[in-house]
């Protein structure tokens, strides 16, 4: 599960997508969560200017919460939402709160790129390591751990034999 990072409308609007990457303050951002009055409803719903595609029925005014994926269709650039809800105008102050919160620490969070880099990089270091070895050292939930120790054999990276990963 991914984390969605928080951030303001017009930072969507500010900042490139490219490759279904957000790039804020040079990070690759994959999945953004944002907070916004709908401003119109046709193709796309457009909520504080951004574009949001959603099948969710809202209408104008309506301050919704949405999670999704930052897309690029040519000269346009979207949010896939994943998930859309309608809130209370309490919301407002308290995301302004989240995301001064957790700005400090956006270039301390690493993309799924950098995980499998430095999971390599510690494979490559100590030869070979379990599973268990391998979440001490990476501290992300247990289930992304085992989906990008997948993807990573499957792209033939690493190989898994009687319980250990070694680098190929």
């Amino acid at each position: 599960m991914e984390v969605a990072i928080k951030i303001y409308p017009k930072e969507f609007l500010e900042n490139e997508v490219v490759g279904n990457y957000l790039i804020l303050e040079g990070k690759k951002i994959r999945k953004v969560r944002i907070l916004g009055y709908v401003n119109d409803v046709n193709e796309y719903i457009i909520v504080d200017g951004v574009k949001v595609k959603t099948d969710e029925k809202v209408e104008k005014e309506d301050l919704l919460d949405i999670i999704g994926y930052p897309k690029e269709d040519g000269e346009n650039k979207y949010i896939l939402a994943e998930i859309v809800k309608k809130r209370s105008k309490k919301w407002i102050l308290l995301r302004e709160l989240e995301i001064r919160a957790t700005r400090k620490y956006l270039g301390k969070i690493l993309t799924s790129e950098e995980i499998e880099k430095k999971i390599l990089d510690i494979i490559d270091k100590f030869g070979e390591l379990s599973f268990e070895e391998i979440k001490k050292m990476i501290k992300i939930p247990e289930e992304d751990l085992k989906d990008i120790l997948n993807k990573l054999e499957e792209r033939g990276e690493i190989l898994s034999l009687e319980g250990k990963y070694k680098k190929i």
